[in-house]
């Protein structure tokens, strides 16, 4: 610096100044020394003094227990305000590649598929053509991910993913996570048998076939017409640290019919839909002409339907409504993260009565529905689970992870694509009991019939939910009456439990999409009917602010039959929680 513009710095500047050049010197001779692997003790007590005001950083250091095969190295790693301090690493390779990760797995999904939507006879095409990998990487208790788009360098994945779960076990120390043990098996045989390849059936045919079920719902007094095919195929792959390696492929096929009736001052809709693990077979399984004629009458007599008076009344559920409210009100309450996370009503209730000896609750990911799957996001094989036996609570639902720290077998952790998997429920239902639909009707004397479903919530935490039916009948006398619409059922999920007084033997699924954490995956839900010796029934203002007090808890699930409904109808938008 020139002699000029040393006279131009006051002396405290100045004393400042050097003040700052000497720590910069005296912080490369210490880092010198620690590389070096020497040190003298007014070097440590200098080093430790430079260090107190960043104590927190000091104290990020890597958690020992990600690895035990490798031996340490001294490191220096440079901290904020250009301070270096000496922490020991474990050091761990995956793949040629060096990082402190105990445990990683890649997930490659390669999927196709394709939409086509007639409204009111115009028709609508979307294709998706797409490949992906997901990768997952454990330190520690902290889980770093990362994904490919398209095809791209795994190994450079994994390590993007270790250095994650690395940083965040440095920044954020958490309990060690112990995964439960996963025996490695070879895949499913058992996969579902596609009887006709979508793809053998040309594009206009398909359009065509969608036409003639189109001219079935155009009738008299229908002013608006919907009918949607879907096709999809998926091969998943897995492979993790431990060794194991899985893949299977799977199809899935299905359609929407739906009727729009109006007098002019209402307008209402009826829906009938059939999804399954399936190929073009689907026509065939589910006569798509027979579900428009159903369609069409839902429509017309919902237009006619009164909406009836609320109270607390004795009520008949029937096989759909009763599987909503075992997905939503029981199955998301026995998912282990929400238990861990103190968002369950279940969360304490393993061993005990919740429900008359005549219910049994069950989630089965083997049956051939439209939640099968062979094995989960982690590779752990399929199997069923009861949740609840007998009336007595037996069990939750698992990932690795949330079976290490509760006890249970894993197998239920699920993704939307590659996406970072969560503990989700597959084919979730009643199972059968004994009792008639004529017992049902007996035994409720006097009270409603709700069947279908328009959507609805739950508040998994307070265990209180609200489901609105897509109709309804008045029972009389034991004698079904009059329609009525414009109804929910509302409750505390424990009391509807403990009221359930008979169980039907006519166990019926139903296919949907189960919404959780901003991703949705494919799941079947259902029961026989059940009658409720107590329930909470409303018309359309008391679904409206039920929907106020407890909507928006970040879990929603929309199901294939909810396409159209009535005026402010939110369901067919998928906005239930």
């Amino acid at each position: 610096m020139p002699l000029s513009a040393w006279s131009q710095i006051r002396p405290a500047d100045w004393r400042k100044k050097a003040k700052r050049s000497w720590h910069r010197r005296r912080s490369r001779n210490l880092s010198q020394k620690v590389r070096k692997g020497y040190m003298t003790s007014s070097d440590r007590s200098c080093r430790n003094s430079e260090t107190k005001k960043n104590a927190d950083a000091a104290r990020r250091r890597p958690s020992e227990d990600c690895d035990k095969e490798k031996t340490g190295q001294d490191i220096s790693i440079r901290m904020k305000k250009k301070q270096e301090i000496s922490i020991r690493m474990k050091k761990n390779r995956i793949g040629g590649i060096m990082t402190e990760s105990q445990y990683y797995d890649i997930r490659t999904i390669g999927s196709t598929g394709l939409t086509i939507s007639l409204d009111n006879g115009k028709p609508e095409i979307s294709r998706h053509d797409g490949k992906g990998t997901g990768i997952r990487s454990l330190c520690s208790g902290s889980w770093g991910y990362t994904s490919i788009d398209g095809e791209g360098d795994v190994r450079k994945g994994i390590a993007d993913a270790s250095a994650l779960a690395e940083a965040m076990d440095r920044k954020t120390p958490r309990d060690k996570v112990t995964l439960s043990p996963q025996v490695s098996e070879k895949t499913r045989n058992d996969l579902p048998r596609i009887e006709e390849d979508p793809d053998d059936i040309a594009l206009e045919d398909k359009i065509a076939y969608l036409k003639e079920i189109e001219k079935a719902v155009k009738q008299e007094g229908i002013s608006g017409t919907r009918v949607v095919y879907s096709e999809g195929r998926s091969h998943i792959v897995f492979e993790n640290s431990e060794g194991i390696r899985k893949e299977y492929e799977i199809v899935r096929t299905g359609y929407v019919v739906s009727a729009i009736a109006s007098d002019g001052a209402d307008i209402q809709a009826g829906y009938q839909s059939h999804h399954n693990i399936a190929g073009y077979e689907i026509f065939r399984k589910y006569d798509p002409f027979e579900a428009a004629a159903k369609a069409v009458a839902d429509a017309r007599e919902l237009l006619k339907a009164k909406t009836p008076k609320g109270g607390t009344m004795k009520v008949i559920l029937d096989p759909e409504l009763a599987g909503v409210f075992t997905h939503e009100a029981v199955g998301h309450a026995s998912e282990a993260d929400l238990v861990l996370q103190g968002d369950s009503i279940l969360f304490d209730r393993p061993g005990k009565q919740v429900a008359p000896g005549n219910v049994t609750i069950i989630d089965d990911p083997t049956l051939h529905e439209y939640g099968y799957f062979p094995f989960d996001a982690e590779g752990t094989d399929s199997g069923r689970t009861v949740l609840v036996e007998n009336g007595i609570m037996t069990s939750f639902l698992h990932s690795r992870e949330t079976a290490g720290k509760l006890g249970g077998e894993p197998g239920h952790a699920r993704a939307q694509g590659y996406s970072l998997p969560h503990v989700r429920m597959s084919n979730t239902f009643i199972d059968r009991g004994d009792a008639s639909f004529e017992e049902m009707l007996e035994d409720v004397r006097d009270g409603i019939y709700l069947i279908g479903s328009r959507g609805g919530q739950v508040n998994t935490g307070q265990g209180i939910f609200q489901f609105n039916a897509e109709k309804g009948y008045i029972v009389k006398d034991g004698k079904i009456g009059e329609a009525v619409r414009d109804v929910s059922l509302s409750g505390k999920t424990l009391e509807i439990l403990q009221n359930i007084s008979l169980v039907g033997k006519d166990v019926r699924l139903t296919a949907g999409y189960c919404g959780k954490f901003g991703q949705t995956v494919p799941v079947t839900d259902g029961a026989p009917h059940i009658t409720v010796s107590k329930a909470t029934v409303g018309g359309q203002w008391d679904v409206i602010r039920i929907r106020n007090c407890f909507f928006g808890k970040g879990r929603g699930c929309w199901r294939h039959r909810r396409w159209g409904g009535s005026r402010g109808d939110r369901s067919r938008h998928g906005e239930i929680s």
